[in-house]
């Protein structure tokens, strides 16, 4: 049993990549697909010329189901690209509040440092005057 089926319609480039991916290559053999010459939009779409194709139903089927499952593909990539990206920008935020905080606990440490020496000087001079009134 075969189906025909008379294509006409507008493909973009990445839609045509997916079904000669899924077409066997014995059904390509059968009849060639010939593309129109691009005219104004070269990279935009491709135009595909009334055709009939012969394609048992068998064929057909598989067809479409390796077409429904790179679309399955392609939505779960697109989800887990969504969800990846949304964690990089999570992760982003968190490192620049992060980031934030240890520049502010680096200028206290600095600061504590510089009272600690003042305090150490103090400190000195006032048992170098106590080391003096014993003297």
């Amino acid at each position: 049993m075969h189906i025909r089926i008379k294509v006409v319609a507008f493909f973009s480039i990445h839609a045509l990549s997916i079904v000669f991916l899924c077409v066997k290559p014995a059904i390509l053999a059968e009849e060639q697909l010939e593309f129109p010459p691009l005219m104004r939009y070269p990279m935009s779409t491709a135009v595909l010329k009334d055709a009939e194709l012969p394609i048992a139903a068998d064929d057909f089927n598989a067809l479409e189901q390796r077409v429904l499952r790179t679309v399955e593909l392609l939505k779960k990539e697109r989800e887990a690209r969504a969800t990846a990206e949304q964690n990089a920008h999570t992760l982003q935020q968190l490192l620049d509040e992060q980031s934030a905080q240890l520049t502010k606990t680096q200028e206290q440490v600095k600061t504590l440092e510089q009272e600690r020496e003042a305090v150490r000087q103090r400190v000195e001079r006032l048992l170098n005057q106590l080391d003096e009134i014993s003297a």
